[in-house]
């Protein structure tokens, strides 16, 4: 038997967990090969320090202890999944809701802004506001007003 072979077996060696036959060809080898004897002495102080360890504490619930913490993982893992998923329908939720609410404020402020500015018997004119009476003369204002009344006719001409 050459060494390559040899340092092969050796891990089964000193157990004695190979056939006979196998065996005694090793140990033919080792006591012509110092280099496989060394490593065949390693392999058995090896065996024997394995040997006096002592057997680790067994836990019962170990198996069915790590599953079920695997699982709560998971279950949180698909949580954090979910919420990932919902955080953008949160967003527009809000939105929705803030729009919702403005509206329902505007409308009714706004209501109450152009009957409060609308002169009587020109609430149909959206250009006839108390609030553009006292804009500057020569100013963008001023200009937009005398563009107003030109193409409605002069109906309402600004002071």
């Amino acid at each position: 038997m050459d060494c390559r072979k040899a340092k092969k077996r050796l891990q089964a060696y000193p157990g004695r967990e190979l056939p006979d036959k196998e065996a005694d060809s090793i140990d033919e080898h080792i006591r012509s090969c110092s280099g496989c004897a060394q490593a065949a002495d390693e392999s058995e102080t090896a065996w024997k320090i394995l040997g006096e360890l002592q057997m680790p504490e067994i836990i019962p619930d170990l198996v069915p202890g790590t599953l079920a913490r695997l699982r709560r993982q998971e279950e949180e893992s698909l949580l954090v999944k979910l919420q990932w998923l919902l955080a953008p329908a949160k967003s527009y939720a809000f939105a929705a809701a803030v729009f919702l609410l403005g509206l329902s404020i505007g409308v009714p402020f706004g209501k109450t802004i152009s009957n409060t500015y609308l002169k009587t018997g020109h609430q149909d004119d959206p250009l006839y506001l108390e609030i553009f009476q006292d804009i500057p003369a020569n100013s963008v204002g001023d200009a937009y007003m005398k563009l107003a009344d030109e193409s409605n006719g002069g109906i309402n001409a600004h002071e």
